[in-house]
Parts: C-alpha cells; structure tokens; sequence
C-alpha cells in the first residue's frame, strides 16, 4: 500500500550550488559508467586475435554485461526512489572497481567474462542516477536542459573510451590500463558516499510500499509496470528507445571498430577514429535537441522527427560501409548517427519524466531501460552469430560482407521501430 506521495523538490534543503555539484558528480559517474561499457569494442578484438576467440565468442562474452545490467536497471531505480542515488550509485562503482580489478589481475575468456557479468551489476545505477536527481533537485520546466547536459558529458564516455582507452593498450597494456581503471572507480565510489548526506531524493522521502525489503521491492517493480501498461505514451516510446539503444551498442560499443578495419584496411589507431565520431555525435545530439526546443508540447513532433532522421541516417552508414566508400562519408554518417541518437535520447526522457509520477520515476526508468538493455544483449550476440557465418581467413578477423548483412538487419529494425511513434501524438 502506498501510503504517501511527495512531488519532486519538496523537502530539499539543497542549495543550488551544492545541487549543481551534486548533479555534475553522478553525470560524471555515468561518464565513467559508458567509458567501461564501451572499452569492450577496444579490448575484445585486441585480446580476440591473442586469446584465438571466435565472433560469436566476442559477441557472446560482451553481451554478458547486458543480462546483469538489465536485470539491475528497476532494481536500482527503485533503489533511487528510496535510498537516493548518490549511495546507490558509490555502491555500484565498488563493484565497477571489482570488475576491472579481474582483468588487471588476469586477461583470460573467463576473467572477461566475469568482467562484463560483473560490471553490469556496479554499472546499472548510472543511467537513471542523474535522471531521477534532477526531477527533485531543479525546476520541472529545466528537466531535459539537465539531461542534455548529462548525456552530453556522459556520452563524450564513449569517445574517450575508443580513443583513450586503445592509446592506454598500446603503451601499458591490459593490465596496466585496467588496474588505472580499478583505482578511478574506487575513488569516484568514495567520493559519492561523502555526499551522500546531501542527496535531495533522500531527503524527499518519496512514498514507500508498506511490507519487508523483498516485498518492498516487489510491490515498486509491480506497480512501475502497471504504470508503463496503463501508458499509450510509454509503450508507444518503447521501441524507438530499444533500437537508438541497440543499434548503437552493438556498431559503437562492440563492432564498429573492427568493420572499419576490415571495410578499408586501415590501422586500429585510424579505425578508432573513424568509429569514435558516432560517440562525438551523441555529444552534440543532445544539445541540438535543447535548441530545437524541448519543452513538453513540442517533445512529441520532435522525437518522430529525429527517429525518423535517425533511421535514414543509419541506412546511409551502413550503405556506405557495405560498399566502401570514400571513409570520410562513412565517418560523416556515422557522424550524423551518433547526433540523431543524442537528440532521440533528450526527446525520449523527456517524455518519459513527463508521463512517470512522482515516487516512481526511477523505477519506471529502470523497468524501461532493462527491456532496452535486454535488445543490446540481441544485438551484440545476434549480429556476432551473423557475422560470424563470413569468416575469413585470419582468426579474430571477419569479412566486411559479415558485418554488412548483420548491420543491415539493424537497420530494417531501426526502421520498424519508428511506427508505433505516431500513436505518441494522443496524449494519456
């Protein structure tokens, strides 16, 4: 039974500066978090060719981050709502900390394994973290400046990730770069939990289901789902959210680099390049989209635009690979991909805030984001299995006909998923 109901920014004491620093920390977090999801598209192929693993192999220890991370994403929402998310987010970067210390400790398929289970548990909480804090630390009317800004510091992650991250392999290692990572993770975890007295949700006391901690959570999980059930708004955003995830994930995060290399036979270090401008897009995507205008009357018009733009976009990168073309068009389309997801991403959590009540924003967030989550696991494994039905003839290296007919199956699905915005335009 829910006994209570507080709207967001009641019962915060916080002052706007400390609310700013605050915000800017768990954007930082998420930074982090993106950074050590997308350090899978550098360290698999590099450690693919010395440990002999197949695609599908790739596919499959990378997609293992998914299954933890989607299974945390209503738990840690819920999590938000009632602890606050600066504690729940130090937590999980203890565990980010533990997961990247077994890769410092031992590069092997096994300890990457356990470091992608593993990471998807500490990582979950970053997503809906700064989400769910801006809804009670600042005006309403301010909520999708906010997230903007947190997607565009989060999202520069995986830029820094490609780039970084491969210059890092190359001078120190693995075990080197990791170790560098368990010490970041440690430290960003401390720091939170020294903030966490500040934290405005906890201070909200948002409502709290009646009943012990397993029943507890239960209860949220049941009643955030009947919330997304109940929304023609929600489910109708749902897809879109699922593909601009997927597909991303699965070019950006896991494949992108390696397609570019076999596409034009350039080196790893002019690949990551190349591959690391659909993360600089999303970086500006969002901003683009607080100029568009992102107040909630226009949020509707706005996203079936962008996915509309998003799923040409896309056609036209993945054409351009297909039949290698000059790269600098190929790097322009992945360009433009990256920004059209970055506006997508402002537009879809925008109305997701707007149609979320107090009290359960996070867990609508998470109940959401775990289904999209649970997409990226497909997309990863799927277009590994793809492609791995064209091998070549070096181990850890594909043919560029591989990677074309798995990203053109995106592609059809990218374009499905822009359908069901059109019932967006009825309100709840």
């Amino acid at each position: 039974m829910i006994t209570h109901r507080i709207s967001p920014n009641e019962a915060s004491a916080v002052s706007p500066v400390r609310a700013h620093g605050l915000f800017l920390l768990l954007a930082s977090a998420y930074f982090l978090s993106i950074f050590l999801r997308t350090s899978a598209a550098v360290v698999m192929p590099a450690e693919a060719e010395r440990l002999g693993m197949s695609a599908s192999l790739i596919g499959f220890l990378s997609s293992l981050h998914f299954y933890s991370y989607a299974f945390m994403q209503p738990v840690s929402g819920i999590l938000h709502d009632r602890f606050g998310p600066l504690r729940v987010t130090a937590a999980g970067m203890l565990l980010a900390a533990l997961s990247n210390a077994l890769v410092a400790w031992e590069s092997t398929p096994a300890t990457l394994g356990a470091w992608r289970f593993l990471s998807g548990f500490g990582l979950a909480p970053m997503y809906s973290a700064a989400l769910v804090f801006q809804a009670y630390a600042f005006r309403p009317e301010r909520y999708c400046f906010y997230s903007a800004v947190n997607f565009t510091i989060a999202d520069f992650g995986s830029v820094a990730s490609v780039i970084c991250l491969g210059f890092a392999l190359d001078r120190f290692g693995v075990r080197g770069s990791f170790a560098t990572l368990t010490l970041l993770c440690l430290l960003m975890s401390v720091t939170l939990l020294f903030q966490a007295r500040h934290d405005p949700v906890r201070r909200a006391a948002p409502a709290r289901p009646s009943g012990g901690g397993l029943r507890s959570l239960i209860a949220g999980l049941r009643s955030a789902a009947g919330t997304i059930r109940r929304s023609r708004s929600l489910l109708a955003i749902l897809p879109c959210w699922i593909m601009s995830s997927s597909s991303h994930l699965a070019f950006q995060a896991l494949w992108s680099v390696s397609w570019y290399t076999a596409a034009y036979g350039c080196a790893p270090s002019t690949a990551r390049f190349w591959a690391s401008l659909m993360g600089v897009g999303m970086t500006i995507g969002p901003l683009v989209a607080s100029a568009l205008g992102t107040r909630p009357e226009k949020l509707r018009s706005l996203l079936i635009r962008s996915a509309s733009a998003n799923a040409l976009v896309w056609a036209c990168m993945v054409l351009s690979l297909t039949f290698r073309l000059p790269i600098q068009l190929s790097g322009a389309f992945t360009l433009l991909g990256g920004i059209s997801i970055g506006i997508m991403g402002i537009s879809i959590v925008g109305g997701v805030n707007e149609h979320a009540p107090a009290g359960e924003k996070g867990a609508i967030f998470g109940m959401m984001n775990m289904v999209t989550v649970l997409s990226a696991v497909v997309a990863q494994w799927g277009t590994g299995a793809i492609i791995n039905r064209f091998p070549a003839d070096v181990a850890g290296t594909y043919t560029p006909a591989g990677y074309a007919a798995s990203f053109w199956v995106v592609v059809a699905a990218i374009v499905l998923s822009v359908f069901p915005l059109f019932l967006y335009r009825a309100r709840d």
